[in-house]
């Protein structure tokens, strides 16, 4: 589509035609068709040419609706292999099912999408009644899949003969780290025919406009920003999508992270992808970023022994950057004790992990719960196992999903405790089409070190390179990520102020000028929107210009009293 008179239809129809004949033998050819014709031709013709393909042992079609797993080859020359484990037809998505041998990506996302609506298999056979599965492809197929309900799906991940794909092969000199876990190298290789195809994509593709890079301060004090990000089954063969792999590591880098709460992982290696992406980049577009990069590691429980949602293992976990001088001290999951759960299922158990930076510690639990009934049978639970674990450490915060609004009734019991949501509460962190909320909750002593800055990101989240459905362009998750930034250090006393003669330390005068530019030009519409959140939870950051006047007369008062 980037050649003169070239649109998204008539390069479907230069697909479709080149296998219908089995390939161009000259350039002429082209001009047979649709679309096309000899006159059009000429505007372009010297930019073209006809070479020979590499002949490859397997099918190796190229088109618009093609999956990146069908362009797969391993260092041998071969097509993939298929997972050596049966897939669950009626629990495997879109990524598990195409990675079964000749599936593609429009045949898995028509088996979803016909399982959504009627439910699931009964038998293998049921699958003919699936729109674009032909017999031929079908009778392949079904080789590899099953309806037993003991199959789980994310152990075919670890299969090796599987672990070909995307990315160029590991540097000579690497080291791995607790981040870099044996065969991570395998996972990260691909063959050149695909890593082509992912950068003429990616030169598609438009990252949002960054215009200043975060220097990790706010008001000549160092910062850290911690976020919340639910990656929604993130399996390996998702993690290995270089589309995914693109959208997650620009996005911690474009927006300063230190630490990102992750929900709803199927593998350590998922993560240790990111974290591996991250130190090392491939790929051109985190290879291109400018600012810092940092020095990431991952941290995701060694097992999951409590209940699986939709019969897959999934856990919580965190990527952190110790660049900086973070440290994770401790890290465990919070079993929800049988007795406790009353029948309720958790698909991923909270995750505690106690941080330190310089001489500030602070503990995050990460959470995700699935409905109303398990936050508020499950939370008070959780509330006492944490107080039991924290042992007098103050600077606690519950990240995560949480499935409601943070104005729910069902959190009350997290004020009472002097719980605050930093976020505003009139942000929806999700699409409109879900229910589900992201929050980021801290205990009291946290407003020392909190910053004010808190935010929800909605931009740069989708790639061309992601399927959706059975088109492309689409996103890492349903869910966005937020954040919130601390200092990591509290505000030490201002000791330059002099004494009064009764020993009591003079206020300092109050600039109204300098206040006044500090204060975001926000429309009435948006003064109303955000006055509500800041005078309701954090009333000492609400200032407004006719209240420093008041203060400041106040001070002069009281000074001169004095």
């Amino acid at each position: 589509m980037t050649l003169p008179g070239i649109n998204r239809v008539t390069a479907e129809n230069i697909i479709e035609y080149r296998q219908r004949i089995g390939g161009f033998k000259k350039v002429e050819d082209l001009a047979l068709v649709s679309g096309v014709g000899a006159t059009k031709l000429e505007q372009f013709r010297t930019e073209i040419c006809v070479g020979r393909r590499k002949a490859y042992n397997g099918s190796y079609n190229s088109s618009l609706t093609q999956s990146l797993e069908s362009l797969q080859v391993n260092d041998s020359g071969t097509t993939r292999s298929s997972p050596s484990k049966l897939v669950n037809v009626n629990t495997a998505n879109v990524f598990q099912l195409m990675s079964v041998c000749r599936m593609t990506q429009e045949m898995a996302a028509n088996i979803v999408h016909y399982r959504d609506r009627k439910g699931p298999f009964k038998t293998l056979g049921d699958l003919i009644k699936v729109k674009g599965l032909p017999p031929d492809r079908l009778a392949i197929v079904k080789m590899y899949l099953t309806t037993d309900s003991s199959v789980n799906n994310t152990s075919s991940v670890h299969n090796k003969s599987s672990q070909n794909c995307i990315y160029g092969r590991r540097p000579i000199g690497h080291r791995r780290t607790n981040s870099a876990p044996s065969g991570l190298s395998k996972l990260r290789s691909c063959d050149p025919s695909t890593k082509d195809f992912y950068e003429l994509v990616s030169s598609l593709v438009t990252r949002p406009p960054v215009s200043e890079v975060f220097n990790f301060t706010n008001l000549d004090r160092q910062v850290l920003r911690l976020a919340s990000w639910n990656l929604q089954d993130f399996i390996v063969q998702k993690a290995r999508n270089p589309g995914v792999q693109e959208v997650i590591c620009r996005t911690i880098l474009e927006n300063g992270f230190s630490i990102v709460a992750v929900q709803e992982i199927a593998s350590r290696e998922a993560l240790s992808l990111i974290a591996s992406e991250l130190n090392e980049p491939k790929l051109y577009s985190v290879q291109s970023w400018k600012g810092e990069r940092g020095k990431w590691h991952s941290s995701v429980p060694s097992h999951n022994s409590g209940d699986t949602c939709h019969q897959k293992s999934l856990v919580n976990g965190f990527l952190y950057d110790t660049s900086r001088g973070l440290q994770l001290q401790e890290s465990a999951v919070l079993y929800i004790p049988p007795e406790k759960l009353s029948g309720l299922t958790v698909p991923c158990q909270p995750f505690f992990g106690s941080f330190k930076v310089k001489n500030l510690d602070f503990v995050i639990v990460n959470f995700s719960l699935i409905s109303e009934t398990c936050v508020a049978k499950l939370l008070p639970s959780i509330l006492e196992q944490l107080k039991e674990k924290i042992q007098g450490k103050k600077n606690i915060f519950l990240v995560g999903d949480f499935i409601l609004p943070p104005g729910h009734t069902v959190f009350e019991v997290l004020c009472s405790q002097g719980y605050s949501n930093l976020l505003p509460v009139e942000n929806s962190t999700l699409n409109m089409s879900w229910s589900e909320e992201s929050h980021i909750w801290s205990s009291l002593s946290v407003r020392k070190i909190f910053s004010g800055r808190s935010g929800v990101i909605g931009d740069g989240l989708s790639h061309l390179a992601i399927p959706d459905g059975w088109k492309w362009g689409g996103t890492v998750s349903k869910h966005f990520p937020v954040w919130a930034e601390l200092f990591t250090e509290e505000e030490s006393t201002n000791s330059n102020v002099p004494p009064l003669l009764n020993g009591i330390k003079k206020s300092p005068i109050i600039n109204t000028d300098t206040v006044s530019e500090r204060i975001p030009a926000f429309d009435e519409s948006e003064k109303g929107k955000y006055r509500g959140f800041w005078e309701r939870s954090w009333p000492w950051r609400h200032h407004k210009h006719n209240n420093v006047n008041e203060t400041k007369s106040a001070i002069t008062k009281e000074n001169g009293s004095l």
